[in-house]
Protein backbone atom coordinates (compact mmCIF):
# COMPACT_ATOMS: atom_id res chain seq x y z
CA UNK A 1 0.00 0.00 0.00
CA UNK A 2 1.29 3.48 -0.84
CA UNK A 3 0.89 6.70 1.12
CA UNK A 4 -2.39 7.50 -0.73
CA UNK A 5 -4.08 4.25 0.34
CA UNK A 6 -3.75 2.57 -3.08
CA UNK A 7 -3.45 -1.21 -2.77
CA UNK A 8 -1.44 -3.17 -5.38
CA UNK A 9 -1.58 -6.82 -6.40
CA UNK A 10 1.66 -6.92 -8.35
CA UNK A 11 3.14 -10.05 -9.90
CA UNK A 12 5.54 -10.70 -12.77
CA UNK A 13 2.94 -9.83 -15.42
CA UNK A 14 0.75 -7.04 -14.07
CA UNK A 15 0.15 -4.47 -11.35
CA UNK A 16 -3.59 -4.18 -10.66
CA UNK A 17 -4.40 -1.40 -8.21
CA UNK A 18 -7.47 -0.35 -6.26
CA UNK A 19 -7.79 3.15 -4.85
CA UNK A 20 -10.02 4.47 -2.10
CA UNK A 21 -12.77 6.90 -3.13
CA UNK A 22 -15.25 8.87 -1.06
CA UNK A 23 -17.77 6.03 -1.26
CA UNK A 24 -15.87 2.86 -2.09
CA UNK A 25 -12.88 1.79 -4.21
CA UNK A 26 -11.90 2.27 -7.86
CA UNK A 27 -9.99 -0.44 -9.74
CA UNK A 28 -9.10 1.88 -12.66
CA UNK A 29 -10.13 -0.91 -15.04
CA UNK A 30 -7.21 -2.96 -13.76
CA UNK A 31 -9.06 -5.99 -12.45
CA UNK A 32 -10.45 -8.89 -14.53
CA UNK A 33 -13.27 -7.86 -16.82
CA UNK A 34 -11.57 -4.59 -17.75
CA UNK A 35 -12.54 -2.91 -21.00
CA UNK A 36 -8.86 -2.08 -21.77
CA UNK A 37 -6.89 -4.84 -20.02
CA UNK A 38 -3.45 -3.88 -21.33
CA UNK A 39 -3.49 -0.24 -20.23
CA UNK A 40 -1.81 0.71 -18.00
CA UNK A 41 -1.53 -2.20 -15.60
CA UNK A 42 -0.92 -5.29 -17.74
CA UNK A 43 2.74 -6.04 -18.46
CA UNK A 44 3.58 -3.65 -15.64
CA UNK A 45 5.29 -3.52 -12.31
CA UNK A 46 5.02 -1.19 -9.36
CA UNK A 47 7.61 0.37 -7.09
CA UNK A 48 7.02 2.45 -4.00
CA UNK A 49 9.80 4.75 -2.81
CA UNK A 50 10.68 5.18 0.89
CA UNK A 51 8.28 8.16 1.18
CA UNK A 52 5.39 5.99 -0.09
CA UNK A 53 5.23 7.53 -3.58
CA UNK A 54 4.17 4.90 -6.20
CA UNK A 55 5.45 4.47 -9.77
CA UNK A 56 3.92 2.02 -12.24
CA UNK A 57 6.26 1.00 -15.08
CA UNK A 58 4.27 -0.31 -18.04
CA UNK A 59 5.86 -2.32 -20.86
CA UNK A 60 4.46 -1.14 -24.20
CA UNK A 61 2.95 -3.94 -26.29
CA UNK A 62 2.14 -3.86 -30.00
CA UNK A 63 -1.21 -4.91 -31.48
CA UNK A 64 -0.13 -8.58 -31.24
CA UNK A 65 0.77 -8.12 -27.54
CA UNK A 66 4.51 -8.36 -28.23
CA UNK A 67 6.80 -6.20 -26.08
CA UNK A 68 8.19 -3.31 -28.18
CA UNK A 69 11.16 -2.60 -25.92
CA UNK A 70 9.60 0.67 -24.73
CA UNK A 71 8.40 1.39 -21.21
CA UNK A 72 6.16 4.12 -19.82
CA UNK A 73 6.34 5.32 -16.23
CA UNK A 74 3.17 6.54 -14.51
CA UNK A 75 2.82 8.39 -11.23
CA UNK A 76 -0.19 9.11 -9.01
CA UNK A 77 -1.67 12.62 -9.39
CA UNK A 78 -4.14 12.33 -6.53
CA UNK A 79 -6.91 10.60 -8.47
CA UNK A 80 -5.31 8.53 -11.23
CA UNK A 81 -2.01 7.37 -12.70
CA UNK A 82 -0.61 9.72 -15.32
CA UNK A 83 2.40 9.42 -17.62
CA UNK A 84 5.54 10.80 -15.98
CA UNK A 85 7.60 12.99 -18.26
Amino acid sequence: MDKYGNVYFSDSMSAPVISPTERSYDSHGALPGSEMPQLPFQSAGVSIDPSGEPTVTHKVLDKDYVFTGETVKRSWNGSQFVVTK
